[in-house]
């Protein structure tokens, strides 16, 4: 795996990969090129409690960038695969406690409404909800996320990434009302289970992506 990463072009620090995108690129080049993937029981990643609405803009802009370019490298893997499958893991995972945090609802309402602008590619129907409610609902922002990889795909245009920024924060709003009254255990199984809305709906993002393949 180490000399799968190395063998990469240098050009690819320079880019957000070198940055925040560092994370999903080494899980995702892993999962596409090194035939097994295990996980390491490393326990809880604990760092300085950020709120999702005043620390992760540029954050959000790096990883989501670098994926859409990862779904553009690995487009022949990922069109094949019609299930989701558990990772073994390695080791013994310590039980620890995630440390609280408190996320400002509101403001992410307010962002959402304030920075949305009328996007071509994203239905009016998603725009509406944004606008009405401030929030997100799970069904509308993979709807939101396939439209944009595709969009992403035909222009290589770091705005249609900007774009959905409103989304993010308006889908993160929504996200946090559902599990504020859960169990640290119970908000992990709950994200989880939202992976099955991905796989329902990746139909509709391989058909559009087909289009495209004959423009």
């Amino acid at each position: 795996l180490l000399e799968i990463y190395l063998g990469k072009p240098k050009e690819i620090w320079n880019t957000d990969v070198a940055r925040f995108g560092i994370d999903i690129w080494m899980t995702t080049t892993a999962i596409n090129e090194s035939g097994r993937v295990v996980q390491a029981a490393l326990g809880t990643k604990v760092h300085d409690v950020k709120d999702p609405g005043k620390h992760l803009k540029g954050m959000f802009l790096q990883v989501v960038g670098t994926l859409f370019e990862l779904v553009i490298t690995y487009e022949n893997v990922w069109k094949e695969i019609w299930k989701i499958e558990d990772v073994p893991i390695y080791g013994e995972t310590p039980q620890e406690e995630v440390p609280s945090m408190s996320i400002d609802i509101g403001n992410l309402k307010k962002l959402a409404r304030e920075t949305l602008e009328e996007v071509e590619y994203i239905d009016r129907g998603i725009l509406s909800e944004v606008k009405e409610s401030g929030t997100l609902s799970l069904s509308s922002w993979v709807d939101t996320l396939y439209r944009s990889a595709v969009q992403y795909r035909k222009t290589r245009d770091k705005k249609v990434v900007e774009n959905l920024l409103p989304f993010y924060f308006a889908r993160t709003a929504r996200f946090a009302e559902e599990v504020k009254s859960l169990s640290d255990e119970e908000a992990e199984r709950y994200v989880y289970e939202q992976l099955d809305v991905f796989l329902e709906k990746k139909h509709s993002l391989r058909e559009e992506w087909k289009v495209e393949d004959k423009r």
